[in-house]
């Protein structure tokens, strides 16, 4: 049957199909074009169909032109095929095609209609899909190994410190034990840079930090990491307030934009470091633009001699993964990562570049308006204990151990436990005496959250410390609502323990 239509419903139809947002063409079968849309038009950055061959000048991978054509001669159509289109400059993009054959009345072939749809954005979205799965993958392998490096250094950490305690400062074992101690220390640090890394919730804990003793000890790493050609300088000044922010945030903010300096000089260059306080007062421009609260800041720049940034890019700079670099050089997560930190810790970052005239990174953040304090590292004597009783309930013999022998120096008798039902017997057993019990959060078959909630049904009052070597801050939210006295994270020192006992225990009474 054959179906007439009218001029007016032709132009219609030519308007549709002129009007999609997908690319619609009609090809010769030696690829000429006879016809295509608007869209086409502006994949191809050209409305000239004449001297354009979709083989030669809109698909160059000549083994996929042969795997088309093969398919076609066996087949009316061909339906999803993925390959690079380029335009007239010569620029690709990944597209879809799906091709059908045109014949004439004689049921001979005379060309092809081509629809072609733009992947530009969904590889995009999908490129950024799969890296915050393999985010996510590494976060939870970091947070494994973290908590299990953590139970190995809650081992390490307090037996040096009992070595000292017990011994000479002449002594060469004092000496040893102190370099074990300094050793699994740093090693906690790389820890917690990893759990901060693998945390769903970036939320950390507000400690006051010397914002320029922290940087110079991270510009010192760097100048150890850097190419001789650039040359790291630091003009800041000596006596600054303490920020409100964590140390390995600090850290991680000086990194990444230290790195993102080099990546932008070419030869020889400089990366210059400055800090200085400053007071925002309400009518500052920056409480209206950057919604700073008034009051004492930080201010802290980066500044490089490298290439500067373009208005283009520069738009997008603080987004996740953007990046200008190649694929496999970089995830464009290192600069969202510092706004994150930054304004996460109630302060603000702006960049100021032109092309050729380098870049400066200003960051604004809170001051204590207080020095940093020294942490203490002498136990108090208000700290030891006279003779309190404390259950110990956790799956690590060597934090057991460990534990005990601390927890006896310290003053105390101990009991322990080495899972959630052993530690469940036990209260029941000797509960009349025990003064206190230390959890352990992650246990197999019963963890320390059911275990507490087991515990709390024993003893409506009973005065809990949860240790963990995870650090979830949600996790300690949550526990302390339902009523937990306190918790430590793994791995702890004698001192930061002997803290919480002391507060735990007087508090009870």
């Amino acid at each position: 049957m054959i179906i007439k239509r009218n001029v007016s419903e032709n132009n219609r139809l030519y308007n549709i199909v002129d009007d999609l947002k997908d690319g619609f063409c009609t090809i010769s079968t030696d690829g000429n074009f006879i016809y295509f849309n608007k869209a086409a038009s502006e994949m191809f950055s050209t409305d000239d169909i004449n001297n354009l061959n979709f083989y030669d000048n809109i698909v160059k991978e000549k083994e996929k032109i042969h795997k088309i054509k093969k398919y076609l001669d066996k087949h009316e159509f061909l339906k999803d095929y993925e390959i690079e289109i380029h335009n007239i400059n010569d620029k690709k993009f990944p597209a879809i095609l799906s091709l059908t054959k045109i014949k004439d009345p004689s049921n001979n072939l005379v060309g092809f209609t081509i629809l072609i749809k733009d992947m530009t954005y969904l590889k995009r979205v999908q490129q950024q899909l799969l890296q915050a799965q393999k985010m996510e993958s590494i976060g939870m392998l970091a947070s494994g190994v973290a908590h299990e490096f953590n139970n190995i250094l809650t081992g390490i950490i307090p037996n040096a410190e009992l070595i000292k305690l017990t011994t000479d400062k002449n002594n060469i074992n004092h000496t040893r034990a102190e370099s074990i101690e300094v050793s699994a220390n740093r090693a906690a640090e790389i820890v917690k840079k990893l759990l901060n890394f693998a945390r769903e919730d970036k939320k950390i804990e507000i400690k006051y930090t010397n914002f320029v003793k922290t940087a110079r000890e991270t510009i010192e790493i760097l100048k150890r990491l850097f190419d001789k050609n650039i040359e790291l300088i630091d003009e800041m000044d000596a006596n600054l307030f303490a920020v409100k922010i964590d140390e390995t945030s600090v850290q991680q903010i000086i990194m990444n934009l230290a790195i993102n300096a080099k990546d932008a000089i070419k030869g020889n260059g400089k990366v210059i470091f400055k800090a200085r306080d400053v007071k925002v007062f309400d009518d500052d421009p920056l409480t209206r633009t950057k919604n700073l609260n008034p009051g004492d800041y930080c201010k802290f720049e980066v500044i490089d001699t490298g290439q500067g940034i373009s208005p283009e890019i520069l738009k997008n700079i603080f987004d996740p993964f953007f990046t200008t670099k190649k694929p496999g050089e970089g995830t464009g997560l290192g600069l969202s990562m510092v706004y994150g930190l930054v304004n996460g810790n109630s302060g603000a970052i702006d960049v100021i570049s032109k092309e050729n005239e380098g870049t400066i990174f200003q960051i604004f953040l809170p001051s204590a308006s207080v020095e940093a304090k020294k942490e203490i590292v002498t136990l108090e004597k208000n700290m030891h204990g006279q003779g309190q009783t404390i259950l110990v309930i956790d799956d690590e013999k060597i934090i057991i151990d460990m534990a005990s022998d601390m927890l006896k120096s310290l003053g105390y008798n101990v009991i322990t436990a080495t899972n959630g039902f052993d530690g469940l017997q036990k209260y029941k057993k000797f509960k009349n005496i025990i003064d206190l019990v230390i959890l352990d959060l992650l246990m197999p078959e019963m963890n320390g959250s059911t275990c507490f909630e087991n515990l709390k049904i024993i003893n409506p009052n009973v005065n809990v410390i949860i240790s963990s070597g995870i650090g979830d801050i949600k996790k300690k939210d949550e526990l302390s609502k339902q009523g937990i006295t306190d918790y430590i994270e793994k791995p702890y020192s004698m001192r930061k323990m002997a803290e919480k006992i002391d507060k735990a225990i007087n508090s009870s009474f």
